[in-house]
């Protein structure tokens, strides 16, 4: 994993800026827009845990290097608070963003440092946003009208997918670099790009200004 982690890091898009806004022609999009950077900086790695293909998301996430973020997914765990807590452990050592997906009660009992919603659940992000507004709130996407409808809502950045060809997703179609780089050129919101992203696809990524990668398998194990 540490090769893998350096070569990521050594990109200068993954240090895009947080207020960097798309053309957008209206004025009151722009301004609503930058009221929605997030207290906390970005981080250029997300790992989203998933026991079924990263058994022990422990060693991965105390592996990362500081200012990464840990998504707790794991949604079917019967002990998935116990689990919770162990990471949020880790992420508070090693100075890691930990964010949990789909439950804003258990990210709010973990002291998360924000929440990950589905796709389907866009429109309920302004109402974490008042409850929580420190929070960093991260969506799914897989479209150009999802991407919108999360910069409209308040998200600060969405995890769009997939990218590349994924075991996760085998029979989605990919979305590929030349849609990818046009996303992201008009999409107001940080985009990471998340689905099949490693050594040799990374390449491929260029100079599009993305925010960041996210990935599951990407991290292998030490």
């Amino acid at each position: 994993m540490g090769a893998f982690v350096s070569m990521l890091l050594s990109k200068p898009y993954l240090r895009w800026p947080i207020g960097r806004m798309a053309r957008i022609n209206s004025r009151a999009t722009v301004a609503k827009l930058m009221r929605h950077r997030p207290h906390l900086p970005l981080p250029p790695l997300i790992f989203i845990t998933d026991r079924q293909r990263q058994p022990h998301p422990e060693v991965i996430a105390s592996a990362l290097p500081r200012g990464s973020a840990v998504l707790f997914r794991d949604y079917g765990l019967l002990d998935r608070k116990l689990l919770g807590k162990k990471l949020k452990v880790i992420c508070q050592k090693k100075r890691l963003i930990f964010l949990v997906a789909g439950d804003g009660g258990l990210a709010y009992n973990l002291s998360a440092n924000g929440i990950h919603l589905s796709e389907v659940h866009i429109p309920t992000v302004p109402y974490w946003r008042a409850r929580h507004p420190k929070w960093l709130i991260t969506v799914a996407a897989h479209s150009e009208s999802a991407l919108h409808r999360a910069a409209m809502a308040g998200a600060h950045a969405a995890l769009l997918s997939p990218i590349f060809k994924t075991q996760s997703h085998p029979d989605a179609k990919p979305l590929g670099t030349s849609r990818l780089r046009r996303l992201v050129a008009s999409c107001p919101i940080p985009i990471y790009a998340l689905g099949g992203v490693n050594t040799r696809t990374q390449r491929l990524l260029g100079n599009i200004k993305l925010c960041g990668l996210a990935g599951i398998s990407s991290f292998e194990q030490l």
